[in-house]
């Protein structure tokens, strides 16, 4: 440029840059600042952090039921277009279960995408937007992604949010009819056609009616679960690319963990923008900011977060040892806290196990009533909360598995329908007494072990989360 320059490039940014960057950035007709603004962008552009878009099977961590299942249907589909298998051989239909944000749906665009084949991608929500909302609206539109699906094989038929689809048996209100017939509708274009892969996604296919998951329709059900660490490690590795290759993420790892894929990508965004801002390479200590970055709570309520968490990791610890356990008080996916066992002990669904599950879903609210004299509405107020989870269990356990109540040789209903069971006066009464045995039973154990529920607490205070082993 004929003007010197008095910037230098990090090491870790120059290390990305060859002849070819150089020969785009530094022209005769910019400012040596201008040049070292564009390499920066080249920089930047090479190891921007891989989105969703960016992915492969291989990258899909935590996901290995899935991905197993797509290379050997892959392999299948292959064998089928050679004409060495038929297509009955080939396992063409599966669901994927499992929490929001843990990658369901860009697994199905990646396995098409490995498959080198088209996908037609439709929700029952969009269905019902076409045209004027009308039934008859709604069942062209379906039918025309299922032809347009059909029209080009091999391909993929992705139904995303198919809980959305409830089961017929269940429905009892005025609109009924209208459903019913939605959900006869896909069953019938749901049939084994050569070339057509069916793939779903659903966060609880309880929810579907039976004889949309039977054998012939989407019968195989993979379940994908929250990330472990181990899973954690592996997804925040791909996100970061070449960024903190030396870094130890253990401590992010933990403090993230209840998290999903999403939340990872949302954490190494942030931590990106922070180190963009500031005009400096990405640190490991922007990661730490990212996962927390949304806790602006009070010191009360985060120490009320940390006995309730202390108390939650205890209980599990005292029942099933320190071994795969841990607890954190991060403020992320609209929790204060989670307690994570990745590795669940092997139970043989007696009394006795679920009646040790209630004391460790209500020990988070007992531990606050034995610290703080009272409770908070922390413990419930939402699905998934603990005294809704606590409740299910219940309510299964009176009315479903034969286990404890009035009369437990009645079977009332499937497990997860809590509401029906939970329709029986009787069953509701029995329901809060096991509850209420099991909130005493856990606050006896908390009040034995107060010194050690304290120590917990302190620590998830001080350094915001903590291991079974440590907590032991």
């Amino acid at each position: 440029t004929g003007r010197p320059c008095r910037d230098v490039l990090d090491a870790t940014t120059a290390a990305t840059l060859g002849p070819d960057e150089l020969v785009i950035a530094v022209r005769f007709d910019r400012s040596p600042a201008e040049c070292m603004a564009e390499l920066r962008r080249l920089a930047a552009d090479k190891t921007t952090t891989p989105s969703a878009s960016d992915l492969t099977l291989d990258q899909l961590h935590g996901m290995d039921e899935a991905v197993a299942w797509a290379r050997s249907t892959i392999v299948d589909l292959a064998a089928w277009k050679r004409g060495e298998i038929g297509w009955d051989a080939v396992d063409y239909a599966a669901v994927l279960n499992g929490p929001p944000g843990t990658g369901k749906t860009t697994f199905c665009r990646l396995f098409a995408e490995a498959a080198g084949i088209p996908m037609v991608s439709a929700t029952l929500a969009r269905w019902q937007s076409s045209g004027e909302a009308h039934l008859g609206h709604l069942l062209r539109a379906m039918r025309q992604d299922f032809e347009k699906a059909r029209s080009q094989i091999p391909c993929v038929m992705f139904i995303d949010e198919v809980d959305s689809f409830p089961n017929r048996a269940t429905l009892t209100h005025a609109h009924k009819d209208y459903q019913i017939e939605v959900v006869n509708a896909i069953l019938a274009e749901i049939y084994a056609h050569p070339g057509l892969i069916f793939l779903a996604a659903s966060n609880d296919i309880t929810r579907c009616d039976p004889a949309l998951v039977r054998a012939g329709r989407l019968n195989r059900i993979i379940q994908v679960p929250l990330p472990d660490l181990a899973d954690l490690g592996k997804m925040f590795r791909v996100r970061l690319g070449q960024d903190l290759a030396g870094a130890d993420l253990d401590e992010v790892c933990e403090l993230a963990l209840g998290g999903a894929g999403a939340d990872v990508e949302r954490v190494v965004k942030d931590a990106r923008r922070y180190a963009r801002h500031q005009e400096r390479p990405l640190a490991a200590a922007d990661l730490l900011k990212a996962v927390v970055a949304e806790d602006d709570r009070p010191e009360t309520l985060k120490r009320r977060a940390a006995v309730h968490e202390a108390g939650h990791i205890l209980m599990d610890v005292l029942f099933y040892g320190p071994d795969n356990v841990h607890a954190n008080i991060t403020a992320m996916g609209g929790n204060g806290g989670a307690v994570v066992r990745t590795d669940g002990p092997r139970l043989v669904g007696d009394y006795e196990d679920y009646f040790l599950r209630l004391q460790m879903l209500l020990a988070g609210r007992t531990a606050e009533e034995v610290v703080f004299g009272r409770a908070s509405h922390g413990a419930g107020g939402s699905a998934g909360s603990d005294l809704e989870r606590a409740t299910g269990v219940a309510a299964a356990m009176v009315a479903s598995f034969g286990l404890t109540g009035p009369r437990p040789l009645l079977y009332l209903g499937a497990r997860h329908q809590r509401d029906e069971l939970l329709a029986y006066a009787d069953v509701r009464q029995a329901v809060n007494e096991e509850l209420t045995k099991a909130a005493g039973a856990c606050r006896l154990l908390l009040e034995a072990y107060r010194p050690a529920l304290d120590a917990v607490a302190e620590r998830l205070m001080a350094a915001g989360r903590i291991d079974g082993a440590a907590g032991a």
